[in-house]
Formats: C-alpha cells, structure tokens, sequence
C-alpha cells in the first residue's frame, strides 16, 4: 500500500481508476467491488486508487486494506479526512493525482463484465469528453409531476393535499430554475471516464447538500453539460463495447430498461429496478425515458 503522494503517472493515456469508500456504508459494499474487479479483468493498464471518504481516524481502513490485500491487487490510497458529497470527493482526489484520465466509481459500484476500462479507452478521443457507463434523460424538476396533478384530490385529506400543492409550487418555481425539462440527457456520475484536466476545468463549488449534488449531476450545470458547452460529446458505452450517443440512450437497455441486459456496470439504482415489482419498473422506465 502506497500514500497518493507517490504517484507519478502522468504518461499520455495514463489512467486512474478511482473506487470512492464511503466509511459510514460499512464494508460489504467494499467487498462487492474488489470481487468483481478482481473477477472481470480491465483490459487496460491503470492504477487503481482507493478513495476513502468519511473517515476520522487512518486505522478505520485497515479492515478494507486487510481484505483487498487477500486478492494480490496493486493499489494506491487517498484519503479524505472527514465527510464530504461524492462529487467534492472526486474533485479534491483529482487535484491530487496525475495521471492523464481518471474513471470514478461510487462505493455502490460492480463490474459485471471484463474489458470495462477497455471498453472506455476505445472511444476516447479529442471530440469524446465524457464516457459513462449509464445515462438517463431524467429531469429532476419534472419528475415532481409525476402521478400529481393542479386538482383537489377528494380521496385524500387535506394536508396531503397541500403537502402535494407544496410539492408541485417548490418544484415549477424553484426546481425548474436548475433542472431543464424532460428529455434532460445527463451522464450518471456512479461510473464515468473523464480527462482530469478537463474534470478539474469544469465549475465546481463545494456542495452544501444533496440537491445541489443533483444539480451537479443533472441540472442546467451538470457535468455532462458543461463538457458539451466546451465542445466535446458524451457517450455511454455498454457491455457488448457498443457506445451511445443521448440520442440514443433510450434504447440501448442498460439503465431501467427492459431486463437491463447491456448494463456494464451495476449499482444500487440498477439494482433496485432489477429488484422492482413491474409497475415499479414502468415507473421508473417512464420517469428515465418517458416511455
């Protein structure tokens, strides 16, 4: 095990494959993602950074690098001292790393293929700014209205209506001044390749709560937007190694579609719907893709 501070992986084509463990999740979801990263191999040079968030005290990841050290893996450690939001996480661990691409992944994350990283390298190029492994159209401000409507429910009492008309007000005057309108094509920031010179350009402040981490992943200043606004394009790649352009992501069956079956890489949300009766999954198939 290495300090961060020992990398010098700045080669062209370098990449840094960053694991974000949130400590207060516990160890479990730890021990999915090295059991399918050790599984699928990557099929492409890379280190793999630990990105430990939440942490008080250093001795809190010796469980995690006691477990890891079972599998004879090459790793290096970052470590975030105290909480912060996923995405400050990625951004403060690519101020500090070196290499020329950086692929992070969130602690909810499992391979389920081999040749992920491969997969992503494929499509790099200088027009290709972002790659994720799932993306969605979902607006945040007009999935409020789902199953809610402007009238009186007379089924309902009256503080769940007005909860409701809270609801729907919050979101047509506050929400919609952050989210566009549904399509809203977005890269999901669980899993997503990225040049880190280009990462650490984008507009970024601290993250005061989790809407305005959503904001970040999906509103009018996302991620995804911000690349596309400084000229490059967005893809998503699947397990086959077939990318997408948003235009065609409702209809490549990876994120809460169908069975999912071209998914290259699984999450809690993934695997949620996989998990969801059917009327939950045309729910969530409708609030993704309007369909």
């Amino acid at each position: 095990m290495q300090d961060i501070k020992d990398i010098k992986s700045d080669k062209p084509g370098s990449v840094s494959v960053v694991h974000l463990i949130w400590l207060p999740y516990g160890i479990e979801l730890f021990k999915n993602f090295i059991t399918s990263y050790a599984t699928y191999d990557s099929s492409y040079e890379h280190e793999l950074v630990l990105l430990f968030n939440g942490i008080n005290d250093r001795e809190e990841i010796l469980p995690y690098l006691s477990f890891i050290d079972k599998y004879n893996i090459s790793y290096r450690t970052l470590i975030h001292f105290g909480p912060c939001h996923d995405l400050d996480a990625y951004f403060w661990a690519a101020g500090q790393l070196h290499s020329e691409y950086v692929f992070f992944l969130n602690s909810y994350v499992e391979f389920l293929t081999a040749g992920w990283l491969g997969s992503f390298m494929r499509f790099i190029s200088n027009e290709i700014g972002i790659i994720g492994a799932s993306g969605s159209w979902q607006s945040y401000y007009r999935s409020a209205f789902y199953n809610s409507t402007w009238k009186w429910e007379r089924n309902k009492n009256v503080r769940m209506n007005i909860e409701k008309y809270k609801r729907l007000l919050k979101a047509r005057f506050w929400w919609s001044r952050f989210f566009f309108d549904f399509p809203n094509p977005h890269i999901r920031t669980n899993a997503f390749l990225i040049k880190r010179g280009l990462f650490l350009s984008l507009e970024h402040k601290p993250l005061k709560n989790k809407f305005m981490a959503y904001v970040l992943e999906s509103g009018k200043k996302s991620i995804t937007n911000q690349v596309l606004k400084k000229g490059f394009k967005a893809l998503i790649v699947d397990r086959r190694g077939k990318a997408y352009s948003s235009g065609q992501w409702a209809d490549c069956n990876m994120f809460w579609q169908n069975s999912q079956e071209n998914l290259l890489i699984a999450d809690n949300q993934t695997r949620m719907f996989e998990a969801a009766d059917n009327e939950n999954k045309r729910k969530l198939t409708y609030l993704a893709w309007g369909k």
